[in-house]
C-alpha cells in the first residue's frame, strides 16, 4: 500500500462530473483525503495505472488529470491531457524513461 496523489481539471466546470469522479474516488478507496476541489491523496495497493484505467472514462479530450505516487525514493506517475511541453517537465521531474 503507498500513497497516491490524484488531481484533475476539468475543461467545462459541471458540478455533476465532478461529483461523479468524486464518488467512484470515494467508492474504491477507503483511506483518502480530498485535499483541495480537485486533488485527492489516497493510501491503496492500486498502481498509478490502475487508478487512471479507473477514472479515465470520466474524462474528456479537454480535461486533465495527474495521478502520481507519493513515495520515497521512487516516483511513478500516469498523466493525461498535457501539452507537450508539459508532459516533458513531468517526465523529468519524475525521472520517468521516454
Amino acid at each position: 500500500m503507498s500513497s497516491k496523489l490524484i488531481a484533475y481539471d476539468l475543461k467545462e466546470n459541471s458540478n455533476n462530473k465532478h461529483n461523479k469522479i468524486d464518488e467512484i474516488i470515494k467508492e474504491n478507496f477507503t483511506t483518502r483525503h480530498k485535499c483541495l476541489s480537485a486533488t485527492w491523496i489516497v493510501v491503496s495497493s492500486f498502481s498509478c495505472q490502475d487508478i487512471s484505467s479507473l477514472l479515465e472514462p470520466f474524462f474528456e479530450k479537454e480535461d486533465k488529470f495527474l495521478v502520481t505516487e507519493l513515495a520515497d525514493g521512487e516516483n511513478s506517475a500516469i498523466w493525461y491531457g498535457f501539452n507537450e511541453k508539459q508532459s516533458d517537465w513531468l517526465n523529468i521531474v519524475f525521472q520517468i524513461p521516454v
